[in-house]
């Protein structure tokens, strides 16, 4: 069941609590990324008998549609764009708790469409009152 309950928010409109350290990823050549961007890691699974072969991406981008349950999933800390010949390293939580009106997810996916799979993954989107 989805969190309903409010907080206040005490920092800059993205944190809503906790948040796990941030880590370095990489991004793809062509995205411009913003604080508080979801960005996405393709994970492919290819069925071959009984063996399934995991592939994952190199690299981080803005997804498209909805969250789902195969890929890796980080909220940027910093902005970031990347020319169409280079990738980028930005910083970004793995986890924690964060202001749901401040996460841009995929495309024209919406809070609900996304909070069970990114919950999964540890990634918690409340609704905030700024202070």
């Amino acid at each position: 069941m989805r969190n309903t309950g409010t907080v206040t928010n005490t920092y800059d409109n993205l944190i809503a609590g906790e948040v796990a350290e941030p880590v370095s990823v990489v991004v793809a050549k062509s995205q411009t990324v913003a604080r508080g961007d979801l960005l996405e890691c393709v994970v492919t699974e290819a069925v071959d008998g009984a063996a399934i072969t995991r592939t994952v991406a190199a690299e981080f981008g803005k997804p498209s549609a909805k969250a789902a349950t195969q890929n890796i999933y980080v909220i940027a800390a910093d902005a970031i764009t990347t020319g169409s010949g280079a990738t980028g390293v930005v910083v970004a939580y793995r986890a924690g708790n964060f202001n749901a009106a401040s996460v841009a997810l995929g495309g024209s996916s919406t809070v609900a469409d996304n909070y069970e799979t990114l919950l999964a993954k540890g990634i918690v989107l409340k609704a905030v009152q700024s202070k």
